[in-house]
């Protein structure tokens, strides 16, 4: 009797380690999927990354050629375009009152002429 009690709590106790072992597979294989999961993620980054990085070259490329094609008395020239800008706005200003101021005469002039009685 005594070795059957000894075979039965030794079933019991292989049995409830068999237990313990398939939850902690289980545990181990959900952990392997989430794993996967954050490797896909970080392979999809990283071609994203790769994506951008060449797009800034392109860019960087670019902006270099312009900067080539500028001329190098771009400032000097600059500056003098903004030392004669105001007077050229100011004589655009007299030009344009000057015509609005003309064509309002003719029009009293024909208003004047259509109703003289």
């Amino acid at each position: 009797m005594s070795e059957d009690n000894r075979i039965n709590v030794l079933e019991r106790r292989v049995d409830d380690f068999s237990i313990s072992i398939n939850g902690k597979l289980d545990a181990i294989s959900n952990a392997l999927i989430t794993l996967v999961r954050i490797e896909e993620r970080q392979v999809n980054h990283d071609a994203k990354l790769t994506e951008i990085k060449k797009s800034v070259e392109d860019q960087e490329s670019r902006l270099r050629k312009i900067e080539l094609a500028l001329p190098d008395e771009l400032d000097k020239r600059l500056g003098n375009i903004e030392k004669e800008l105001p007077p050229l706005l100011e004589s655009r200003k007299w030009v344009t009152m000057g015509l609005l101021g003309g064509v309002s005469m003719i029009g009293v002039s024909m208003m004047h002429i259509v109703l003289k009685p």
